[in-house]
């Protein structure tokens, strides 16, 4: 309890000083967790004739490349190319089953027992179809025998990669999300427009 007290607390001061930083637009909606309103918003923007840039380290977000610019503070900015190679995928839309595959231990989802990064990958051509991510799919029957036994596995445990699917993909949009948004953007087309300016007396005040 008093480790999530001091969260709060935390987040509370970074949303009164985020300001001084030259942040100008912040967007909260009750019960929508960032990742989705981020990628709500990202399609939005795009659908407006946009584009969106996500500055993130956040790897889940990387669904988002087939329309938005993605940045990473470390490696700066990832193509759609970038995102495909990094995941070893061959179409952003196969990057959640890979995940729901092997599972996510920073977001505490577990995979398919006994399916690790390595077997995830190998087995992902042979069930794109069976997940609905596309309309055909490698057989199985072509698979070396450790990789067929790996399909087997997936198969047993559907349900799990059925859930973490629903966990782990990012909605294009939802109602609540697309109503908040066309409520705010003259704000947020403003906020867009905005030159940042730092605030230093402001950034050394919450430093201290």
């Amino acid at each position: 309890e008093q480790e999530f007290n001091d969260y709060l607390s935390q987040l509370d001061a970074l949303n009164r000083n985020i300001l001084h930083f030259g942040i100008r637009g912040q967007l909260k909606l009750k019960g929508i967790e960032a990742d989705d309103l981020i990628s709500a918003m990202a399609h939005t923007l795009a659908a407006g004739g946009h584009m969106p840039i996500v500055y993130t380290s956040d790897r889940d977000l990387h669904q988002l490349s087939d329309v938005a610019m993605i940045y990473d503070p470390v490696k700066e900015i990832l193509t759609t190319e970038d995102v495909l190679a990094l995941h070893g995928v061959k179409a952003i839309k196969e990057i959640p089953l890979l995940k729901a595959l092997q599972g996510d231990k920073s977001d505490k989802i577990p995979g398919v027992p006994g399916i690790g990064n390595v077997k995830a990958a190998q087995v992902l051509p042979f069930v794109l179809k069976t997940f609905g991510i596309s309309d055909s799919e490698a057989d199985p029957e072509i698979a070396a025998p450790g990789v067929r036994k790996a399909i087997q596995k997936v198969y047993d445990h559907q349900e799990i990669v059925r859930r973490n699917l629903e966990l782990i993909t990012l909605p294009k949009d939802f109602g609540s999300v697309r109503d908040l948004l066309d409520g705010q953007m003259e704000e947020i087309s403003a906020a867009l427009e905005h030159k940042p300016s730092f605030d230093i007396d402001g950034i050394s005040a919450f430093l201290r």
